[in-house]
């Protein structure tokens, strides 16, 4: 989706059209969400990885024990871990823009961009310690941590009634 970057500010603004437009700046070094994310799906990978190669044994048992097969995927998957965290630390300041009206919720560089209706939404997890608030799986919007109080009353306003709010 296309969307012009002047509408959009630091802060949550209500346009003259009535939507709320507002850009947060996505960096690791402040917010650790996204590496909260990848690091728990590298551990579960891992983990079942281990279990997996522990159960079937070793490939050769003559010389190996049973746990080095294991521990190898294990540290495996840390060393990928800590190259997808240097990574992502290296990342600047990505501009995630989000626009939100009496109806919908409206996300443009996510992998489900597009208007996300609030009568659809069933699950509402609130983290303002990540500035983030996850409608549903796959979808989660950040919000600056000045305006996170206004948009968590907005959405929490017009959600279902049978909506799970955490």
């Amino acid at each position: 989706m296309y969307y012009d970057s002047k509408q959009f500010t630091a802060r949550v603004i209500q346009g003259d059209d009535g939507v709320y437009r507002w850009v947060y700046r996505m960096n690791p070094r402040r917010n650790k969400h996204p590496l909260s994310v990848v690091g728990k799906v590298f551990l579960a990978m891992g983990i079942v990885s281990a279990v997996v190669l522990r159960i079937v044994g070793a490939p050769n048992p003559l010389t190996m024990s049973d746990w080095d097969m294991p521990l190898m995927v294990l540290g495996l998957f840390l060393g990928i871990f800590l190259l997808v965290t240097a990574l992502l630390y290296l990342q600047g300041d990505d501009p995630l823009p989000f626009a939100m009206d009496e109806e919908s919720i409206t996300t443009y560089r996510a992998k489900v961009a597009g208007p996300h209706t609030f009568r659809s939404m069933r699950r509402v997890r609130l983290m303002p310690q990540y500035d983030a608030i996850r409608l549903g799986f796959g979808l989660t919007i950040y919000v600056p941590p000045e305006d996170y109080d206004l948009v968590k009353t907005f959405l929490l306003e017009h959600l279902p009634p049978e909506a799970d709010v955490r």
